[in-house]
């Protein structure tokens, strides 16, 4: 403010200005994924609805530490791809930034939780070896279970007549009996075992339960 004199009209000068930029802001809304349970090294599309106060779209998205490209949908929310790796078992993913098209960044802070399933378990190198001069066979196989995902399961061996010759819990590796027989009795081995591709044993969900099954006739 100043003043030629006692009868000047006081006035205002600006000496110097300067445009402040707001800093950015974020906040996720919401978050969504595409499904539950995914496959090991399988991609997870992941949904953001994102309020801002800036105009700028939004490129990238920061999930677990890593920078993710981010596609700006037609009805504004913003969508990524995220990279599973070859781990089973339950993932949170922790998005904790967005990065706008003039490089400004702002922390956001919002979780989503995925399933990565377990390998299915198989039964491999399935043998039965008879000995006709001693009236005994030996079953072998394996029971391949990288993942755990066995609930229980059994070795179950009949006769014609459908009496119970045999039976015994299978584990993961390599499983063998013994059957003595009788001569001119047919015999049915019948292996079945129960899994569930899950961290929670209590889901029954076919989708991600089932049962490995296999039959062989021995004469």
């Amino acid at each position: 403010n100043y003043a030629l004199s006692g009868t000047d009209v006081l006035e205002s000068v600006v000496l110097a200005s300067k445009e402040i930029e707001a800093s950015a802001r974020a906040e996720v809304e919401e978050a969504t994924s595409d499904k539950v349970y995914y496959e090991k090294e399988s991609n997870v599309v992941l949904t953001y609805t994102i309020n801002t106060n800036r105009t700028e779209t939004i490129t990238s998205i920061t999930i677990n530490g890593k920078d993710y490209e981010a596609i700006k949908l037609s009805d504004g929310r913003y969508q990524i791809i995220y990279e599973n790796d070859n781990h089973s078992g339950v993932k949170i993913l922790e998005a904790t930034k967005v990065t706008y098209d003039n490089s400004l960044s702002a922390t956001i802070s919002s979780t989503v939780k995925v399933e990565v399933l377990k390998d299915k378990p198989v039964i491999q190198n399935y043998k039965a070896l008879i000995n006709e001069d001693d009236l005994k066979a030996t079953v072998s196989f394996n029971f391949v279970d990288n993942d755990s995902a066995l609930l229980n399961g059994n070795i179950v061996v009949v006769d014609k007549n459908n009496q119970t010759i045999i039976d015994n819990a299978i584990k993961s590796g390599e499983n063998r009996v013994e059957i003595s027989l009788e001569e001119g009795m047919k015999y049915t081995v019948k292996i079945n075992a129960n899994y569930n591709l899950t961290s929670d044993s209590t889901i029954t969900d076919p989708e991600v339960t089932g049962s490995v099954d296999f039959n062989d006739e021995l004469d």
